[in-house]
């Protein structure tokens, strides 16, 4: 009987080898230039925040507002600040309200205050860089801005950090394989789960979440509130990251490879007998497709993949490793358990 959908099944292999390595080479390109600039940012975080920390100790001189001034268009909820003075007899001038925003105020219910304070011809307590005395601003208050930039662009590092992530479990052939190493031995398990990649969702989406209500509610300048996000952030993050770590330990795996034994081992399940092999007695990994009459054994349409070996009579036979409607993990898998057998000890004996 013939299978209608095993000719699609084979084409969707041969596309996805295609699309997989075809695309390496783009997205390597792209990750590179993504790295770059999210870095660059990361920089410019980590740069206010210490220059805020570093300002706690500025010095301070008497100055003077020479401007004070709403900003940009009618309606817009900017403050323009101007103001002069003078350090050891030279003089200068600064146009920044804090070490971190600059001069202006993106709240509206800032307008009336700054108004009232900063009145042109008022005296002024300005603090300046002791090492660059052009370096000025007239508050010094360490606020929340630096940390809200490094809540802002945890999204992108989130994306960074996946992508080189996936870079590596490729370098390594595990990129769509569902395996995880444990000691000297890799486990093949039903499922291809990743603790890093389940982190990496939670802290972009519970960061992104989070910048868009402090913006809302106007407190970017809470340090307080933005410590305390952070901190829900992080132990969430890791929470997920730990939690999705014991799950997938918690997996029986399907198959045990050992690299120091030289083994393959079926563990003893509900539907099969424990079995132990040495690589001596593989032949080899066979990707198949199910029998055409699937639907009538009430079997899914799935890849299925085999390791063929000689048995005790010296026999060929064949057992089932992982059945999955997923062909690029299948593919994968295949492709992966080739190499790990082609690089053993007993492989490069055979071939010698």
């Amino acid at each position: 009987m013939n299978d209608p959908q095993r000719p699609l099944r084979r084409w969707h292999r041969k596309l996805s080898r295609v699309m997989d390595r075809g695309g390496s080479i783009f997205f390597l390109l792209w990750l590179a230039f993504w790295t770059i600039g999210v870095c660059f940012f990361d920089g410019c975080a980590v740069l206010l925040l210490l220059k805020n920390v570093v300002a706690q100790s500025y010095p301070s001189v008497q100055g003077e507002i020479t401007s004070s001034e709403p900003a940009g268009s009618e309606g817009s909820a900017k403050w323009r600040v101007q103001f002069r003075y003078s350090v050891d007899g030279r003089g200068f001038t600064g146009d920044r309200r804090t070490f971190s925003d600059g001069n202006f105020s993106s709240r509206r219910q800032d307008m009336h205050p700054f108004a009232e304070r900063f009145v042109i011809g008022n005296p002024i307590q300005v603090f300046y860089n002791p090492n660059d005395p052009c370096d000025s601003a007239l508050d010094k208050t360490l606020n929340g801005l630096p940390l809200l930039m490094g809540l802002f662009f945890v999204p992108f590092n989130a994306v960074m950090v996946g992508g080189w992530n996936w870079t590596r479990r490729r370098i390594l052939r595990i990129q769509a394989v569902p395996v995880r190493r444990d000691g000297t031995r890799w486990l093949v398990t039903t499922t291809n789960g990743q603790p890093l990649v389940v982190m990496l969702i939670v802290a972009g989406g519970l960061s992104f979440a989070s910048t868009f209500a402090i913006v809302l509610c106007g407190w970017e300048e809470n340090l307080f509130g933005l410590a305390v996000t952070w901190g829900v952030l992080v132990g969430v993050s890791v929470g997920a990251y730990w939690h999705t770590r014991s799950l997938v330990r918690r997996e029986l795996p399907v198959l045990i490879l050992d690299d120091d034994l030289a083994t393959v081992t079926w563990p003893e399940s509900n539907d099969v007998a424990v079995l132990s092999l040495s690589l001596s007695q593989l032949s080899g990994v066979e990707l198949a497709d199910q029998p055409a009459n699937a639907d009538e054994l009430g079997l899914a349409p799935d890849f299925v993949v085999r390791l063929i070996f000689k048995n005790d009579m010296e026999q060929p036979a064949h057992r089932t490793v992982l059945c999955t409607p997923n062909g690029i993990e299948a593919t994968a898998l295949t492709e992966w358990l080739q190499e790990w057998i082609s690089r053993s000890p007993s492989a490069e004996r055979r071939q010698s």
